[in-house]
């Protein structure tokens, strides 16, 4: 079993779902858009066109790399880096992040006041 693909942004806009689908399937269809791999099927066909921007996404594939590829472009746009700061990547533990969410605000805003004992 090959490791798995390597998400190059910051995961937070993901589903689980969808973080497994590009951890699982992400280096195919990474060759594919990058015309390293011929599609062999008329799904990996359509999928190519979606990935050169001749047709819309329509599968959840189509959707999760677009939305991949959105997230890569955002993330390297130096105005939005200027905005946001460093963002956390890939290697970021999920655990941390479902803590993250399940914190109430007032909570976060002790944390980031350095107000939490």
């Amino acid at each position: 079993m090959s490791s798995p693909f390597v998400i190059q942004c910051s995961r937070e806009i993901f589903s689980e779902t969808e973080i497994e689908i590009l951890e699982e399937h992400g280096a195919r269809l990474k060759r594919l858009a990058d015309g390293c791999q011929r599609p062999r099927k008329p799904a990996g066909r359509r999928f190519v066109e979606v990935a050169n921007g001749r047709r819309l996404p329509e599968t959840v594939y189509e959707k999760v790399w677009m939305k991949y590829q959105q997230r890569l472009e955002l993330e390297r746009d130096p105005a939005f880096q200027d905005a946001m700061g460093p963002l956390r990547k890939a290697h970021d533990d999920r655990e941390d992040w479902k803590r993250m969410r399940g914190a109430t605000w007032g909570e976060m805003v002790r944390r980031s006041r350095g107000l939490d004992d």
